[in-house]
């Protein structure tokens, strides 16, 4: 920012005023940043893991308890779940993409199966 600040790409008041907050927030990104890293060698265990929520949802969903439900939850359905009373049917805005393609994709196999 200071090298756009010499360039004349920013003006000193932006800088001032924008320079003063990201000095403050610089030392607590390596917090925000830790929890993110994934150890290389237990990739492959994140990956089968992730493969097996995306894939198998009902038997996460079972062998969860309350909390990693609630999460599960608002994974597949970033947008909560709506209940309609004259349908007795549950309702949802909007699904993870990763989720709603898994779910297409299996919808697809079982058609062409049966």
């Amino acid at each position: 920012m200071k090298q756009w600040l010499r360039n004349e790409k920013v003006r000193a008041d932006i800088y001032e005023k924008f320079g003063i907050k990201f000095s403050r927030e610089k030392p607590e990104l390596p917090e925000h940043l830790q929890p993110t890293i994934i150890d290389t060698p237990n990739l492959e265990k994140y990956i089968e893991l992730a493969i097996i929520r995306v894939t198998e949802p009902a038997s996460m969903w079972a062998s969860s308890n309350y909390a990693e439900k609630q999460r599960l939850q608002s994974r597949i359905f970033p947008e909560g779940i709506y209940y309609n009373k004259k349908t007795h049917e549950p309702r949802t805005l909007k699904m993870n993409k990763m989720f709603a393609f898994v779910a297409i994709c299996f919808r697809k196999a079982i058609f062409k199966c049966g």
